[in-house]
């Protein structure tokens, strides 16, 4: 198998993402988070898993 570097990852990752769109919403809800940077890695984590709404308390 042909290992996928820059832009042939990205182009196999956006093709297989427009043939299996979501089919179900996700919310993140973030209780105590004390420190800026965990929010900062939260944002990120939830952009990477598609996360739709996030909840800060």
């Amino acid at each position: 198998m042909k290992q996928l570097r820059g832009t042939p990852l990205k182009r196999f990752l956006r093709d297989w993402r427009r043939a299996h769109p979501p089919t179900h919403d996700l919310a993140l809800v973030l209780q105590s988070v004390q420190y800026p940077v965990n929010v900062g890695s939260l944002f990120r984590v939830a952009d990477a898993v598609r996360v739709s709404k996030m909840f800060l308390c």
